[in-house]
């Protein structure tokens, strides 16, 4: 079963994936960049238009991509004179999304 490769992959977990994964939470620790993500959840955005949404200045808003592109949580695409911004892969959405169903789970 599936029980089985997963613990398989957390016994062989190297260091260097471990910091990775410690780097994308930490990147994810930020409630601008939740809502940067949960903006993006529906497709790409220029970066005006996400600054915009999230009620942010340009250069502020950069640096926050910047930061969740750097660690693989966005993806980047660049036209023209304007970068656009997109969440990097669907893993990255299950994990918003699980935090978002966790909110409403009770012990």
């Amino acid at each position: 079963g599936g029980k089985s490769v997963v613990s398989d992959k957390l016994n062989n977990l190297s260091f260097e994936d471990l910091e990775k994964i410690s780097s994308e939470f930490k990147a994810l620790s930020d409630t601008s960049r939740i809502k940067i993500i949960l903006f993006l959840l529906d497709g790409e955005k220029s970066v005006n238009a996400i600054a915009e949404k999230v009620n942010l200045t340009q250069p502020a808003t950069s640096h926050h991509l910047r930061v969740l592109k750097n660690v693989g949580i966005l993806k980047m695409t660049r036209i023209a004179n304007e970068n656009y911004y997109r969440v990097a892969d669907e893993h990255i959405s299950a994990i918003i999304k699980t935090a978002i169903t966790h909110l409403s789970c009770e012990d």
